[in-house]
Protein backbone atom coordinates (compact mmCIF):
# COMPACT_ATOMS: atom_id res chain seq x y z
CA UNK A 1 0.00 0.00 0.00
CA UNK A 2 2.84 2.39 0.80
CA UNK A 3 4.54 1.73 -2.52
CA UNK A 4 1.29 2.11 -4.43
CA UNK A 5 0.27 5.43 -2.91
CA UNK A 6 3.63 6.99 -2.04
CA UNK A 7 6.29 6.20 -4.64
CA UNK A 8 9.76 6.32 -3.14
CA UNK A 9 8.46 5.42 0.30
CA UNK A 10 10.24 2.08 0.55
CA UNK A 11 12.13 3.14 3.66
CA UNK A 12 8.88 4.15 5.35
CA UNK A 13 7.45 0.69 4.66
CA UNK A 14 10.57 -1.02 5.98
CA UNK A 15 10.60 1.13 9.11
CA UNK A 16 6.92 0.41 9.72
CA UNK A 17 7.48 -3.33 9.53
CA UNK A 18 10.39 -3.11 11.97
CA UNK A 19 8.33 -0.96 14.33
CA UNK A 20 5.41 -3.41 14.26
CA UNK A 21 7.76 -6.30 15.04
CA UNK A 22 9.33 -4.43 17.97
CA UNK A 23 5.93 -3.45 19.41
CA UNK A 24 4.68 -7.04 19.15
CA UNK A 25 7.82 -8.37 20.77
CA UNK A 26 7.66 -5.89 23.65
CA UNK A 27 3.93 -6.42 24.19
CA UNK A 28 4.37 -10.20 24.22
CA UNK A 29 7.18 -9.97 26.78
CA UNK A 30 5.16 -7.63 28.97
CA UNK A 31 1.95 -9.67 28.87
CA UNK A 32 3.87 -12.94 29.29
CA UNK A 33 5.57 -11.53 32.37
CA UNK A 34 2.34 -10.57 34.09
CA UNK A 35 1.49 -14.11 35.31
CA UNK A 36 5.08 -14.59 36.46
CA UNK A 37 4.99 -11.29 38.36
CA UNK A 38 1.73 -12.40 39.96
CA UNK A 39 3.53 -15.39 41.42
CA UNK A 40 2.29 -18.05 39.01
CA UNK A 41 4.46 -20.64 37.36
CA UNK A 42 6.25 -19.84 34.14
CA UNK A 43 3.92 -22.29 32.41
CA UNK A 44 1.11 -19.72 32.68
CA UNK A 45 2.99 -17.30 30.43
CA UNK A 46 2.10 -19.56 27.50
CA UNK A 47 -1.60 -19.02 28.20
CA UNK A 48 -1.12 -15.36 27.31
CA UNK A 49 0.31 -16.36 23.94
CA UNK A 50 -2.78 -18.31 22.86
CA UNK A 51 -5.17 -15.32 22.72
CA UNK A 52 -2.44 -13.22 21.11
CA UNK A 53 -1.96 -15.83 18.38
CA UNK A 54 -5.72 -16.04 17.87
CA UNK A 55 -5.96 -12.25 17.58
CA UNK A 56 -3.12 -12.25 15.05
CA UNK A 57 -4.87 -14.91 12.96
CA UNK A 58 -8.15 -12.99 13.03
CA UNK A 59 -6.40 -9.76 12.00
CA UNK A 60 -4.60 -11.57 9.21
CA UNK A 61 -7.89 -12.88 7.80
CA UNK A 62 -9.55 -9.46 8.14
CA UNK A 63 -6.71 -7.67 6.37
CA UNK A 64 -6.50 -10.35 3.68
CA UNK A 65 -10.19 -10.05 2.88
CA UNK A 66 -10.07 -6.27 2.92
CA UNK A 67 -6.99 -5.84 0.74
CA UNK A 68 -7.05 -8.90 -1.53
CA UNK A 69 -6.73 -8.09 -5.19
Amino acid sequence: MVLKHAPGGEMLGGASIQMAFNIGNALGAFLGGLPIAAGLSDRYAALVGAPMALAAAVLMVVFYRKYER
